[in-house]
């Protein structure tokens, strides 16, 4: 309510400065017409008021610009025109103060209409403005909650990781080795009781190998311990053992540690890179290359994971593809953007597939390793 007061005082002031300036331009016109009128012929009387209409018109609008072209006619009939001293009125002299008067108000429509045309345009131009500065605070707040959802999300699935590690899985060790133990000191009566207790401990082995892999996939220690390059390499190593797929692999991100959300954004998109490579190339070959670009000062670090499988069009599977194989796609882009990188993917069917991921690396007062 105070700001719609404040407003309305200030158009107001404004109207009645656009009128007053209307009148200081006649004003002032006049005089000078007056003090020259001796170098300025007598059949053109208007010359300067006429410019006071056009001011007057293009800073107050039409108002203003009939006022000034209302008084300039009445002062150049009562000043410049026989019988001076006097209103011609209707007389055959007054065929030019018509004349004026129509031109007058024809320049006052134009230059409202100007006026009206630019101060439409300044607003639509400040309407855009404030509209992209409003999207982009938009997308710096949606950006913020997705890293912040992201950093949530990582911290859970490394709790996780140490939970499944440090409980369920040291009880499974435990119990395989107390059954491995009593197997050997207590030998069985029978070949069915022995099977059914090797098979019994053959289940517990497999049950602490899937928990093995689930930690890995939720948190990998190696990324802790050692960092980007040496989780990435024990990932692909993996997949050779695994998969039987030929993984080059090259890495080239100097002795210094990457902040430790660089190097996790990093290992995310590598993963889900190498598990599309696994699940939907039908590949025998791809290659992981992992290198910090540019100086320490703005420079970034770059991921590419190439394979020469069947390929696919990028788009058509943002639109159209498994749910699954969307989501991935859209996670790693949105990944990189939360730390202002880009992800694009290169691809068409026959011809491979290239992710290329690049994320810039943070200033000195930014970096700090931690969780």
């Amino acid at each position: 309510m105070m700001y719609g007061v404040i407003n309305a005082v200030f158009t107001k002031r404004y109207r009645i400065l656009c009128y007053g300036v209307a009148v200081s331009s006649v004003a002032a016109a006049l005089g000078l017409k007056l003090l020259v009128d001796l170098l300025i012929l007598q059949d053109t009387p208007s010359l300067f008021v006429f410019a006071a209409v056009m001011v007057s018109a293009w800073y107050g609008g039409l108002g203003p610009g009939l006022l000034a072209t209302v008084l300039a006619t009445l002062a150049t009939d009562y000043f410049f025109l026989y019988p001076i001293g006097s209103f011609s009125g209707l007389s055959l002299e007054s065929t030019p103060l018509v004349v004026f008067f129509l031109e007058g108000t024809l320049v006052s429509l134009l230059a409202a209409g100007l006026r009206s045309a630019r101060q439409r345009a300044e607003q639509s131009t400040r309407r855009a403005r404030e509209r992209q500065e409003s999207l982009r605070n938009k997308e710096r707040r949606i950006r913020d909650l997705v890293g912040r959802i992201l950093v949530t999300q990582e911290e859970e699935r490394r709790r996780l990781a140490y939970e499944v590690h440090d409980g369920f899985t040291q009880t499974a060790i435990s119990t395989y080795q107390l059954l491995q133990n009593f197997a050997d000191m207590y030998p069985q009566a029978s070949v069915e009781a022995t099977e059914q207790l090797n098979e019994t401990i053959d289940r517990l082995e497999q049950t602490i190998k899937e928990a093995r892999r689930l930690i890995a996939d939720l948190r990998p220690s190696a990324l802790d311990d050692f960092g980007l390059a040496a989780a990435l390499r024990h990932r692909v190593e993996k997949i050779r053992a695994d998969e039987g797929i030929e993984v080059g692999y090259e890495a080239a991100l100097g002795e210094e540690r990457l902040p430790a959300s660089l190097e996790t954004t990093l290992f995310w998109i590598a993963q889900e890179a190498l598990a599309n490579v696994c699940k939907h190339s039908e590949t025998e070959k791809a290659h992981v290359v992992l290198e910090r670009v540019g100086d320490r000062r703005g420079g970034s670090v770059r991921l590419r994971v190439r394979d020469w499988g069947l390929g696919f069009r990028p788009y058509e599977e943002m639109s159209g593809g498994a749910r699954g194989e969307r989501v991935g796609l859209s996670s790693m882009r949105e990944r990189a953007a939360v730390l202002g990188g880009t992800l694009e993917v290169s691809s068409e069917p026959g011809g491979g597939t290239l992710v290329k991921a690049e994320i810039p690396l943070p200033s000195r007062e930014e970096t700090g390793h931690g969780g």
